[in-house]
Parts: structure tokens; C-alpha cells; sequence
């Protein structure tokens, strides 16, 4: 083999090494910014008083925040379309959508109208952000479970990572509360962490 064939495998050889060491880093980047836990914001211990929505009577309600372009959320949706086959007819569930972006209403996007056909569900069009920021919101798929009496039980995330749906402590700990209320303490409020994109954009220095 000449000396010409020879640097051209070892460079070939080398490029694809780099290649491969490149590819592991990405993959290892994402996963670990799937694993990365957004802020679950400051929830009050009871139901907002000024809140623009009604809880249930007689049963708890969860509250889920969503941002109608989070891709993330898709695993959310799906979370709780499996809280709600496991915990019908003893849960109302009401979701809250940002809608304050009028070029992209979100009523026009893939999420909302996934929402729309899960049975149940009360959508809620936040055209300002102010009920979500009632409730201590900042991050889209993030949850707060609330007893018949107002009382705050749960609060965090229902996907075991950012954008993926599965068997997770948060979706279990949702189920666990509705079916056997009376085996969950009323403090600590019981946390998990919540994966999603923000839902209020930082504000800019002028």
C-alpha cells in the first residue's frame, strides 16, 4: 500500500472516530436535557380564590398548564388522558392553555385540538396568562391536584422526562390520591419534578 492510500484510510479512520465521539456527545446532551427539570413556580397551599373557573364539587380537580407549542407537552396530554381511564367519574380535570399570541391562536394548534377530543376536559384559553400565574404556573405540562375542599395534594410534573410518555411518580401519585384519598396526608404536599418548555417568555433588558 503507498504512502498516499495509507494517510488517506488513517485519515478516513480518524474523521470517523470523530464522527462517532460526536454523535455519542449529542445523544448524551440530549438525554440529559431531557432529564433536566424546568420550575414548578410557587403554588399556594389552596385553591385561588380569584380564580376564573369553578372546581368540582363533591371530588378533586386537576389543573394542567400547557403552552400550546411545547412538542413536550404531547406526553402530558397523554399522561393525563391515562390519569382520566383510571380515575373517571371522581376527577374533573381542567386544562389551561396560553393563548396570548394572536398570530397563533391556540386554538389552531395540534395540542389544543388533541385536548379538545379527550372526553372530560375543560379547556381553558388564558388570553393573558393571568389564571395561570394565579396558580403559580411557569412551566408548560406542570400540574396541581386539589381536594374537594380546595386544599392543595400535588403539584409537578406527570412524565417521567421532557417529552416522553410512560409509568412515572407523578402520574402514579395523581391516581394514588383520587382513588384513595383518605391514605394521603394533607402535609407535605406531595412534589414531582416537571419537564416542559416555559411558558412566559424572559423578559428582555432595554
Amino acid at each position: 500500500m503507498s504512502l498516499s492510500a495509507r494517510s488517506k484510510k488513517l485519515f478516513l479512520t480518524i474523521g470517523v472516530v470523530v464522527w462517532l465521539g460526536a454523535v455519542v456527545w449529542g445523544l448524551n446532551l440530549l438525554n440529559e436535557y431531557g432529564f433536566l427539570p424546568a420550575s414548578s413556580g410557587a403554588a399556594t397551599d389552596r385553591w385561588p380564590v380569584d380564580a376564573g373557573m369553578w372546581r368540582a364539587e363533591g371530588i378533586p380537580t386537576l389543573v394542567v398548564a400547557l403552552h400550546p407549542e411545547c412538542t413536550c407537552s404531547r406526553a402530558s396530554l397523554s399522561e393525563l388522558d391515562t390519569i382520566l381511564l383510571e380515575t373517571t367519574p371522581n376527577l374533573r380535570a381542567v386544562v389551561i392553555f396560553l393563548d396570548d399570541d394572536s398570530e397563533h391562536p391556540a386554538g389552531a394548534s395540534p395540542l389544543f385540538k388533541t385536548a379538545q377530543k379527550m372526553p372530560g376536559v375543560t379547556l381553558v384559553r388564558d388570553r393573558d396568562g393571568s389564571e395561570l400565574k394565579k396558580f403559580g404556573f411557569e412551566t408548560s405540562g406542570d400540574t396541581r391536584l386539589y381536594r374537594a375542599d380546595g386544599t392543595l395534594i400535588f403539584r409537578g410534573g406527570i412524565t417521567l422526562s421532557r417529552g416522553h410518555a410512560g409509568p412515572n411518580p407523578g402520574r402514579d401519585a395523581v391516581i394514588h390520591a383520587v382513588r384513595d384519598p383518605q391514605t394521603v396526608p394533607a402535609f407535605p404536599v406531595q412534589k414531582t419534578p416537571v419537564f416542559g418548555c416555559t411558558l412566559f417568555a424572559p423578559p428582555t433588558n432595554s
